[in-house]
């Protein structure tokens, strides 16, 4: 017979219960540690988890390892984010970053190297393990770029594989190449009207690299242009699209900023918590003081200000190329606020207020609320959503333009098409909690949306999209993209940032 158990014959037809005894020696013994290990018998003799109970934090599970705790930003110390990094760069690109960059003739890559009189194209094999956790940023279009046009010049430490696209390279270009162009009028004009008629392959397109809208006014070419796979643009907005149109435009997220101290912060906060999407346990926000009962009868309560700003973290710049939106919902939230400071017990000095904070002082704030406002920047999309995503805040948008294209979907951010109206906070709160409560939120585990925030997910759409195949090496496991070096021939050929000099001087 299976198993440990006397049969039936054995014990007269009476099978004695383990748990019945064990129960009886935990009442006798009055310990807690013999019910406890009752339970951790019953676990064992059932073999189903019909119930969990919570260890202290310094212990271990089955496993020999802590369970994980998921940490807020205010939780961490200076020990996991320094309050000084010794490298002074504020950001490192995904190619920096490359764990391995392959120009030999391996098992899974051999490499080409093509010619034409002015230019040669060589092929090399890229790790891709380096985009799985990187923030995606502003610079992420140039990152993934065979090619690119630059309006501005980067600091010295960003390093990019891709060159500069002179007319010298242009011959040499192979069918899904991949080009970036800096989001700017006059470099785009340059690029449809000087370069585009010379290029006789398929090619994607990824403009970003600024404040302004994708396509900008060039959205014709999104159905005139035969050669053109795929346009990817951040800060996506256009008047109207038609159907062809809009299925060869796909929007980007803008991501991070290259000049301030972001991603150098929330990577290493990321990393302490194994990049666990936060929104995946919903307990934070269906279980918090937002959804409490809040009854007359109930004693202390919280009125409406208190629990907004306890619940809503408000913190954004009000500069003279910020939208409007932000000037007049600061007025609707804030107002009152130092009346309300007297009975709330704060849990800043941020929220709310006019001093200047480092971003440092504004994640260690902005983790401690549910919510948090991220009206329009300079363009329709805002760094602070992002940043509110990554600290596991949900934020709260303004009004997206049409052609948005599900930039959001799957992921926690509450769209207002009426931001910029008056709102009371007891209203906003109602928008909260109804949001909390809707089956958008509830059904979903934005895992999906999660992993649009990282590189990996972007570097293998625009492949995918390019027609171009992801190498494998069995020996390693490990994944790498083809990617191709264009350079010119001509040793006196100049890779001009912006506009080039000769084709103003022309128009």
């Amino acid at each position: 017979m299976v198993g440990s158990y006397p049969s039936p014959s054995q014990t007269n037809g009476v099978r004695p219960n383990p748990l019945i005894v064990l129960f009886l020696m935990a009442m006798m013994a009055g310990t807690l540690n013999i019910l406890a290990f009752f339970l951790h018998y019953e676990a064992m003799y059932t073999q189903a988890a019909f119930f969990s109970y919570s260890k202290p934090p310094n212990q271990t599970g089955r496993s020999g390892r802590p369970p994980f705790i998921f940490h807020r930003f205010h939780e961490l110390t200076n020990e996991t984010i320094p309050e000084k990094f010794e490298n002074g760069n504020l950001y490192t690109t995904a190619f920096s970053s490359a764990s391995r960059v392959i120009v030999n003739e391996t098992s899974f890559f051999r490499p080409r190297r093509i010619c034409q009189s002015t230019c040669c194209m060589e092929s090399i094999a890229i790790s891709l393990d380096q985009d799985d956790h990187h923030i995606i940023n502003t610079l992420d279009g140039t990152d993934l770029a065979d090619v690119y046009l630059q309006q501005y010049r980067n600091a010295n430490f960003i390093h990019f594989f891709g060159s500069i696209l002179h007319p010298d390279l242009l011959p040499c270009l192979q069918p899904g190449t991949i080009l970036h162009v800096d989001n700017h009028h006059d470099l785009l004009e340059f690029f449809f009207k000087e370069l585009r008629p010379k290029v006789n392959v398929s090619y994607i397109m990824i403009t970003s690299e600024s404040d302004a809208t994708s396509p900008l006014s060039f959205h014709e070419r999104l159905s005139n242009d035969h050669l053109m796979l795929k346009w990817f643009g951040t800060n996506p907005k256009a008047l109207s699209l038609t159907d062809v149109q809009a299925q060869r435009f796909e929007a980007m997220p803008l991501g991070l900023a290259k000049f301030h101290e972001q991603s150098r912060l929330l990577s290493p906060y990321l990393e302490r918590n194994n990049y666990a999407n936060p929104f995946r346990n919903k307990e934070r926000w269906t279980h918090s003081f937002l959804m409490a009962n809040r009854s007359s009868s109930v004693t202390n309560a919280l009125d409406d200000d208190e629990i907004f700003y306890k619940a809503v973290f408000v913190q954004f710049g009000r500069h003279r190329y910020a939208s409007r939106v932000r000037f007049t919902l600061w007025e609707d939230v804030c107002n009152g606020i130092n009346a309300t400071k007297e009975k709330v017990a704060l849990f800043d000095n941020i929220s709310c207020e006019n001093t200047r904070a480092t971003p440092r002082d504004v994640y260690r704030a902005a983790s401690k609320y549910l919510f948090g406002f991220s009206p329009p920047g300079a363009g329709p999309d805002c760094y602070r959503t992002y940043e509110l995503l990554l600290l596991g805040v949900i934020p709260i948008v303004g009004e997206l333009p049409v052609n948005w294209g599900g930039l959001f979907d799957d992921l926690p951010v509450l769209v207002l098409p009426d931001l910029e109206k008056n709102h009371t906070r007891s209203e906003f709160l109602e928008i909260l909690r109804q949001y909390i409560l809707s089956p958008e939120f509830q059904s979903s585990d934005f895992e999906k949306g999660w992993e649009k925030l990282f590189l990996r997910y972007w570097r293998r759409r625009v492949l995918k999209e390019a027609g171009r195949n992801i190498l494998f090496d069995p020996a390693t496991g490990k994944e790498y993209y083809e990617g191709w070096k264009y350079t010119s021939t001509n040793s006196s050929a100049v890779m001009e940032i912006g506009v080039p000099k000769w084709y103003v001087k022309e128009k």
